[in-house]
């Protein structure tokens, strides 16, 4: 009964592993998606940037001084934003690059979990004595032993990524914060 409930355990766990693939496999598709629209608003941010500096050329004959004070803030605030959007696409390849290290450990994950029912089911098949000709439950503990290592590194790896990731993050939202407009 003990060897029975570690293959149904083994089992839930498999499929536990896939579906956690599944949703990192979904998340990554979802920044992939909003790195593609942040890199459009910063284009966009630049090309008003760009109609600002003609804007403010073409009032720097008219009205001198206070227009030419009204377009320089605005072109600071615009600099602002865009340096904030900069922190933006670059917290968002950080994501993207721990995203498909997650993939990564979770298929890794899978491969162990797979492992792992294998060898309890084989554990289970020597415990009843119902072994196939040449069997070795060496390889399956050989197996597991070398999925679990791989799946070990995978996890390091992600774990570096992941400050990566907070650390960007951060930095956007300080950047971010200062590329708003203060309210008076």
């Amino acid at each position: 009964p003990d060897v029975r409930a570690s293959v149904a355990e083994a089992h839930e766990k498999h499929y536990s592993s896939q579906l956690n693939l599944a949703h990192m496999q979904f998340m990554l598709k979802d920044v992939e998606y909003e790195f593609k629209m942040a890199k459009m608003e910063k284009s966009m941010a630049k090309q008003k940037m760009k109609m600002e500096k003609v804007k403010s050329e073409r009032n720097k004959f008219a009205f001198k001084t206070k227009l030419m004070d009204a377009a320089k803030s605005a072109m600071r605030g615009h600099d602002k934003r865009s340096s904030a959007l900069d922190d933006r696409i670059r917290y968002l390849k950080a994501q993207k690059k721990y995203l498909r290290k997650a993939v990564a450990h979770a298929k890794a994950d899978v491969d162990l979990s797979e492992a792992r029912f294998e060898l309890a089911k084989a554990k289970l098949a020597k415990e009843r004595k119902t072994i196939p000709k040449g069997f070795k439950l060496a390889k399956f503990v050989a197996q597991e032993k070398k999925a679990g290592k791989i799946a070990g590194q995978k996890a390091q790896k992600l774990k570096t990524a992941q400050s990566d990731v907070k650390s960007k993050e951060q930095v956007w939202n300080k950047s971010n914060k200062a590329s708003l407009p203060s309210s008076n």
